[in-house]
């Protein structure tokens, strides 16, 4: 049953027959239901629909870190942040031929942005954190100084996602990032305990944001 808020002229929201009604990004939304049909999927339809699955069970293990790090590029667009990210991943990080898709994890963008990047980055591994690094130029402008820091680490084997949206300021040149390995909860092979890593900046009035980079598998 569909209902009409604010008043006979108000915003109508839910179900009346084939009809939906409904408030997306703020605005009022009407669309007719899909016509359900009894003919078999293509294989070209099979292939996205596994794509999207896929990159919607990603996103879903880095939804907070991605609603920041897409947020500024969806505005006015009138998609989410998680379109924008879902529609990349399914493009560029998801490779290989149906059935066996594959994850290129050094394709994934978590942030999108037009802020300087991270300068030189690396990552190691110092129990039980990751530290990651990066060049602090000498001649920084001083607009830059206070961007902080997003540090994220993804555990494909263990679907399990560390991160940070406001660490250090990009003038201290370092953060740390806790992590659990996956040893800590089974026994498992030290070839499968690795998480793959990600930074960008954000400035300190979360207006602008930096492309993130990979900075690599780290073996926990």
């Amino acid at each position: 049953m569909g209902r009409v808020t604010g008043g006979p002229f108000g915003t109508f929201i839910g179900k009346v027959g084939n009809v939906v009604g409904y408030v997306r990004l703020g605005t009022d939304c009407v669309r007719n239901l899909p016509i359900k049909s009894n003919k078999p999927r293509t294989q070209g339809q099979r292939e996205v629909n596994h794509k999207f699955q896929m990159g919607r069970e990603l996103i879903s293990q880095m939804q907070e870190f991605i609603n920041v790090g897409y947020r500024i590029a969806a505005e006015g667009t009138g998609k989410t942040a998680q379109n924008l990210a879902t529609s990349w991943i399914i493009k560029e990080v998801i490779s290989g031929e149906h059935p066996n898709f594959e994850m290129d994890y050094s394709q994934l963008m978590l942030s999108k942005g037009d802020l300087p990047l991270a300068e030189q980055p690396v990552v190691e591994y110092v129990y039980p954190n990751l530290r990651f690094q990066w060049t602090v130029p000498a001649e920084l402008d001083l607009k830059y100084e206070r961007d902080q820091v997003m540090m994220l680490a993804y555990h494909p084997n263990l679907k399990h996602t560390s991160f940070t949206l406001s660490g250090n300021r990009r003038k201290v040149g370092e953060d740390e990032l806790f992590v659990t390995p996956m040893a800590d909860y089974k026994e498992v092979n030290p070839e499968d305990d690795f998480v793959e890593t990600y930074i960008s900046f954000i400035s300190d009035d979360r207006r602008r944001i930096s492309d993130s980079i990979y900075t690599g598998r780290v073996y926990l």
